[in-house]
């Protein structure tokens, strides 16, 4: 953990604060619609709910490496900000209702 990674922590969480500012079940801040894909903001692949902690689990997996190997403050700001965004997740009761 860099000052990177606190730099990206601290945007997730001005984030989570302005956009997910809702309770469990209730659509967030940034609610919109796109064909099947997307209802009230969240992702949906085959009709399942894909919960943004598995899709920052997904990234992380991705970019921790890179961070590692490279050290750019990029990559070190994005995983702070997913690694927020992993955990935000996981908060929720239904993390693993998809």
């Amino acid at each position: 953990m860099n000052k990177w990674n606190m730099i990206g922590l601290i945007l997730g969480f001005i984030f989570v604060k302005l956009i997910f500012n809702n309770n469990e079940g209730e659509p967030h801040k940034l609610s919109f619609n796109f064909k099947n894909i997307i209802k009230n903001g969240s992702l949906f692949i085959m009709n399942k709910h894909i919960h943004h902690w598995l899709i920052s689990l997904v990234i992380l997996f991705i970019t921790i490496p890179y961070q590692i190997n490279c050290e750019t403050k990029n990559v070190s700001i994005l995983n702070g900000f997913f690694l927020l965004f992993f955990l935000h997740g996981l908060s929720y009761k239904d993390r693993f209702i998809f």
